[in-house]
């Protein structure tokens, strides 16, 4: 195996590292925003600013786990994997 092979085998590596811890936190925060979009709340009770801010988050987050999965797809592509 070439060492450039290694190293694309490195990268493919830490991008799925990446790319699973970014998803339990956007699961984490998908939990959470559910758990304070209570149904049964009144509207004027719900926790605006923290359901702001981790919607906030869980778009930033959401973005980055998207191009982790697309540069995983690349590195495939470049290693000949499925």
């Amino acid at each position: 195996m070439d060492s450039e092979r290694i190293k694309f085998e490195g990268r493919l590596a830490m991008l799925r590292r990446e790319a699973k811890e970014l998803e339990l936190q956007i699961n984490g925060l998908i939990n959470s925003l559910r758990n304070d979009l209570d149904p049964l709340q009144t509207t004027r009770k719900l926790p605006a600013d923290r359901i702001v801010t981790q919607a906030l988050q869980f778009g930033s987050k959401h973005t980055e786990y998207v191009a982790r999965l697309e540069e995983i797809e690349k590195a495939k592509e470049l290693l000949g994997r499925d």
